[in-house]
């Protein structure tokens, strides 16, 4: 999350402080650590299931079995944590001058996916599977979506005003197709809760949505200095 493009489009402005720069910089940092966390901290339910199946003398496989609600919502999850960090990781640079407004932003998305080992815990138990309980996951999958898609804005913008080089003008479709589809995924699963979380399968069109968007301009009309094509 703390790219850099050498050679150009990384000047300073002038009258601009380096240290703004560097600030940013250390942000991408934190980050990247507050998501590796979230990122474990998803496992710790299951490394409890070890020692109880060894007092119960379970096989590995009847492990499996008994808690495969456990272990299907920790490998759902894992991997939409890793899907937002890899959006993140292109949206966020280090050499964008940081702000106020992104801070608070990305610090509220932070928050989404401090909050995602939580309902992950919560989908994976034995707790019974209603509307409130498909609202606190697909939700927070929402809100992180929109809030990353709000982030890449002001990204871009304060790229713009920098005068930097913005490397992707295409940025705002990913977050942008992600939110819409995971949004259409809260409303259908609240709409029938009996199929609740198959409906995350929607994220699958994430592709194909995102180049549609960009076919229909959904791109960044004013880019910065020494824009380039992707």
């Amino acid at each position: 999350m703390t790219e850099t493009f050498s050679g150009h489009g990384t000047q300073e402005p002038p009258g601009e402080p380096r240290s703004l720069q560097a600030t940013s910089a250390r942000y991408g940092a934190f980050t990247d650590a507050v998501v590796a966390i979230a990122m474990t901290l998803l496992i710790l339910p299951l490394m409890e299931l070890v020692p109880e199946a060894a007092e119960q003398h379970l096989t590995a496989g009847r492990l499996l079995v008994e808690h495969e609600g456990q272990f299907l919502a920790f490998g759902l999850s894992f991997v939409l944590i890793g899907m937002f960090w890899f959006i993140h990781h292109r949206v966020f640079r280090a050499d964008t001058p940081h702000d106020g407004r992104r801070a608070v932003v990305n610090l509220a998305w932070m928050a989404t996916i401090v909050f995602l080992p939580v309902v992950t815990a919560m989908t994976g138990s034995s707790m019974p599977t209603d509307r409130v309980m498909i609202a606190l996951y697909i939700g927070t999958l929402a809100l992180s979506s929109w809030l990353l898609l709000v982030l890449t804005g002001l990204e871009l913008t304060g790229r713009r005003r920098a005068k930097l080089v913005t490397p992707d003008r295409t940025l705002l479709a990913a977050p942008l197709a992600m939110s819409l589809l995971f949004t259409l995924a809260l409303a259908l699963a609240e709409l029938a809760p009996q199929v609740s979380y198959f409906f995350l399968f929607l994220m699958v069109l994430t592709g194909p949505l995102r180049r549609l968007l960009i076919r229909f301009g959904v791109r960044d009309r004013e880019g910065g200095v020494g824009m380039v094509e992707q």
